[in-house]
């Protein structure tokens, strides 16, 4: 599915947003490495080349840790539809996650169900998703 340029310019100010939480600062250093689960997920997500080497350009500057991507997603710490969970980049993200099986940190599935915790955030997507990333840190 191709994202349209004001979601795009979303997953940019998602960046942002992701790192002013972990580095006060600003910006990281230029030619910094991107994730490269994050860059996966870009690429899926991304057709345009030139739309998608920008988005990994600033992403990379901005160090931001996939994890903390996943988790402003899944919080709609920013929105990226007018549903109330982020459900078509809670959706595209999902099956990212299904398809490539990242290893992901154990904090991040901590941290959405705290952040499930609170009843007003819980939805079915929301649920499903977090299913999804217990799935993936699970022993097998």
């Amino acid at each position: 599915m191709k994202l349209s340029v004001p979601v795009v310019c979303t997953f940019l100010l998602l960046a942002f947003v992701a790192c002013r939480q972990t580095d006060p600062s600003g910006p990281g250093t230029p030619g910094a490495a991107l994730d490269p689960r994050l860059a996966g997920f870009l690429e899926q997500v991304i057709k345009d080349p030139a739309t998608l080497a920008k988005e990994k350009q600033d992403y990379a500057a901005r160090k931001v840790p996939f994890e903390q991507f996943i988790f402003a997603v899944f919080s709609r710490t920013v929105e990226f539809d007018t549903t109330p969970d982020n459900s078509l980049a809670l959706s595209q993200l999902g099956e990212y996650l299904e398809k490539t099986r990242p290893t992901l940190a154990p904090t991040l599935e901590e941290q959405m169900v705290k952040f499930l915790a609170d009843e007003s955030h819980r939805t079915m997507l929301r649920q499903m998703f977090l299913d999804t990333v217990h799935g993936l840190s699970a022993p097998h």
